[in-house]
């Protein structure tokens, strides 16, 4: 008796690394303690790959660049209060804000958008946003500086240096005493 031998092909689709984009409305912004404002986040995948894709001379099937299962999670201090968040696709849990976008398809943005409540005090606060999609991440950052009716805030801008802390001039301050009762 014979063997027969089988044999069987199959062909494998694999999404390609994408190219997702996270942009927000504004990387730095001022606010008055106890305010509300608004931060925005456009989430596109560009369509970059679809013009390689096409140009292959190839009849193996075109593959799209689109992003799956893509997850944005905003890392914010607790200091900060979520009035609300809107997204126009997927859905989003308060709290520790978390998003579950699903699938966004080449050249579509998805946009969510947070109204965040700025404390009762002044300060330099940070608001990290990261999506994730098939285990690439791109991450955008906003910093935000409350501020009182005047527009100050109590921190130094980002890249100066802050204000001399008073302790520092007791040393100088005690020199000059001494020096002062010497002459007199």
């Amino acid at each position: 008796m014979g063997s027969s031998i089988r044999e069987a092909t199959t062909q494998t689709l694999v999404n390609p690394i994408v190219d997702l984009e996270i942009d927000s409305n504004n990387n730095r912004r001022s606010v008055r303690e106890g305010n509300t404002f608004t931060v925005s986040y456009d989430i596109t995948v560009k369509p970059g790959e679809e013009e390689i894709l096409n140009s292959l001379k190839s009849s193996d099937p075109k593959l799209r660049a689109d992003a799956l299962g893509v997850m944005l999670d905003i890392d914010f201090p607790d200091i900060l209060g979520v009035e609300s968040v809107d997204v126009s696709q997927g859905e989003c849990t308060i709290g520790s804000i978390q998003c579950n976008l699903g699938n966004i398809l080449e050249g579509q943005t998805v946009t969510v958008t947070i109204i965040f409540i700025a404390p009762n005090e002044r300060g330099e606060f940070t608001i990290l946003a990261v999506i994730t999609s098939l285990g690439q991440s791109t991450s955008n950052t906003i910093v935000v500086n409350v501020t009182d009716g005047s527009g100050n805030c109590s921190l130094a801008p980002a890249g100066s240096r802050g204000p001399i802390p008073l302790y520092l001039f007791i040393p100088l301050f005690i020199l000059v005493r001494r020096r002062m009762a010497k002459k007199g």
